[in-house]
């Protein structure tokens, strides 16, 4: 995963030219995809001094939302967006959380929609240059072949503390810090860490989407 990362284009104006989510998930399987915006979280958290970063939970959570919320958008522009933002493209960083990361991409797209809307004006003006045919590029091949590695109903692994210290931490947050005031709770006879009833079913809906849990 870390190889189809680098290897992914480092433009806009390439990232346009990448497979919407939408249609990768068709080929490689939704948790593929959210696994991948998880380890880009987890690089872009590493670079961000403020406060407690994202822990595990909110890792696994954003990606999952910005999954669901931006369908038609390709793996690079969330790799793009978050190494802008992480720099401060979109406004000094206060906090870190999932509304913040929103409006970083709400922010990218306008960006990368002024991209294609220039592309179109001068493929009016030059009617006789035909764009190119967009490609498989080195990046997004790595990943499917990474994909492959997941089966159907295999558990995604969570972030690592080797991947937090890869990626600028120098040591993972504490574990007690991401889970004071959790017990475990009883759905569907499993046993689930959670806040609370409700937060554990949750949990369990949110595995059950991810493949990581059999619906019974």
């Amino acid at each position: 995963m870390k190889r189809a990362s680098e290897l992914l284009p480092r433009k806009i104006s390439l990232a346009t030219k990448e497979p919407p989510i939408c249609d990768v998930i068709k080929i490689t399987g939704n948790a593929a995809v959210v696994r991948f915006i998880e380890f880009e979280l987890v690089k872009m958290s590493a670079l961000v001094s403020v406060g407690n970063n994202l822990n595990d939970m909110q890792v696994q959570f954003i990606a999952t939302q910005l999954v669901e919320m931006f369908p038609n958008e390709s793996l690079v522009d969330f790799k793009l967006c978050f190494e802008r933002g992480c720099i401060g493209q979109y406004g000094e960083i206060f906090r870190m959380d999932g509304i913040v990361l929103r409006k970083w991409m709400e922010q990218y797209l306008g960006e990368k929609y002024e991209v294609i809307e220039d592309e179109l004006r001068n493929a009016k003006d030059n009617p006789y240059e035909l764009p190119d045919k967009a490609d498989e590029g080195p990046g997004y091949k790595a990943f499917k072949e990474w994909a492959k590695t997941l089966q159907m109903g295999t558990k995604v692994p969570g972030m690592t503390d080797a991947d937090h210290r890869k990626y600028g931490q120098e040591k993972p947050a504490k574990k007690e810090s991401t889970t004071s005031g959790y017990k475990y709770f009883t759905v569907r006879n499993v046993q689930v860490y959670a806040l609370t009833q409700e937060h554990a079913e949750q949990l369990v809906k949110l595995m059950i989407e991810r493949g990581e849990l059999l619906e019974e």
